[in-house]
């Protein structure tokens, strides 16, 4: 039972203060509690009573805050009025700072994290076979959201980030690498589109920071970014990421902040047109990417003197591929601009006029 997995992972010397619970107990939850005189000492998270009320154990669960102000002492002040054997517990993610009475204090049985009992957690069982799932389901959810602190160790990913800065800028240099010749194919291709723009407003990097980075990491991705056209908003990265630990992958990608806002006349030949022309290796939740994904299997294997060009090859192809597509048109592609409201008639009567009052110079 739950209590008796509490109790074990107390002090063992202080366990005997409560000594060994019966089979069955009772359990109650947020119980506002007091002290013998009445006076009250707070709200416990859980109460175990025998049932012939002769022992009680107090405990309070804590996952991402720390404790009340004198908390822990208030339940040890309440006590007393519980049980005439009992102790107060404590459960918490991580060891903490402050707020508990030293070790031999009377009542107190410690803490203990929930990483140490996540186990015999687990091996609660219940009567009922689909809440036992639902359980050992919760139990997992809690543990890989991190809510229970650090409980296992990936060696290999702590193994893997002792080089994460030198592999990183390896991808980032790999991007530099490719950048201009990239730009060049972009332009490349929407001067065929003949939109009539001189080829420099076609597209031209986005950039970061005061120093103009054309490339830069964020989290577990690494950017090239490209305004189409120049002055524009972005319509295409090129850019490696990893994905739940997997990768690093290589994506062309046309881009969009939300192409539900985009006429409707664009949304149609995209979904219905754009979107079947690019369906034999572009991946897309058709509102924000239309990226073909390389995995590192087939960008990262070879020669490594060779990847620059491969990459290229990558990237000047599905440039070549977005374009025909007609994805970066300005009538049906990503570029087009939903139509703007009229402006209201003015009124001849509000409009301002110029002053022509005479100068002290006139």
């Amino acid at each position: 039972m739950l209590a008796a997995v509490l109790l074990d992972s107390a002090d063992r010397d202080a366990a005997t203060m409560v000594g060994d619970l019966p089979d069955e107990v009772t359990c109650d939850a947020e119980v506002a509690v007091s002290d013998v005189s009445g006076t009250p000492q707070g709200v416990v998270d859980l109460i175990f009573r025998s049932p012939d009320g002769t022992q009680a154990l107090l405990v309070e669960l804590k996952l991402h805050s720390g404790y009340g102000h004198e908390q822990i002492p208030r339940y040890l002040r309440a006590l007393p009025a519980q049980a005439p054997r009992g102790g107060v517990l404590a459960v918490t993610r991580d060891p903490p700072g402050y707020g508990e009475p030293t070790s031999g204090t009377p009542g107190w049985l410690g803490s203990t994290r929930w990483g140490h009992i996540l186990g015999a957690l687990g091996e609660l069982r219940h009567c009922d076979d689909e809440v036992y799932r639902a359980w050992l389901t919760l139990l997992d959810i809690l543990d890989e959201e991190g809510d229970f602190g650090v409980t296992t160790i990936d060696r290999e990913a702590v193994s893997g980030w002792a080089h994460f800065v030198r592999g990183r800028r390896q991808l980032e240099g790999l991007l530099r690498s490719i950048a201009q010749p990239t730009l060049r194919a972009v332009h490349d291709a929407l001067s065929g589109g003949g939109g009539g723009r001189p080829a420099d407003e076609h597209a031209q990097f986005l950039t970061r920071g005061k120093q103009g980075l054309i490339v830069f990491p964020y989290q577990d991705r690494i950017f090239l970014r490209i305004a189409i056209p120049s002055r524009g908003s972005e319509r295409l990265r090129v850019q490696f990421l990893a994905l739940d630990g997997r990768g690093p992958f290589f994506t062309v990608e046309a881009r969009h902040e939300n192409a539900a806002s985009l006429p409707e006349t664009a949304r149609r030949a995209l979904h219905e047109k754009i979107e079947p022309a690019l369906s034999h290796c572009f991946d897309t939740d058709q509102r924000t990417y239309w990226a073909h994904v390389y995995g590192p299997e087939q960008w990262l294997d070879g020669p490594d003197e060779q990847l620059p060009e491969r990459l290229l090859e990558f990237a000047r192809s599905d440039v070549q591929d977005l374009a025909r597509s007609g994805i970066f048109d300005a009538d049906r592609g990503l570029l087009a601009e939903a139509p703007q409201p009229a402006p209201p008639p003015m009124d001849p009567a509000t409009l301002a006029l110029p002053d022509l009052t005479p100068g002290d110079d006139a």
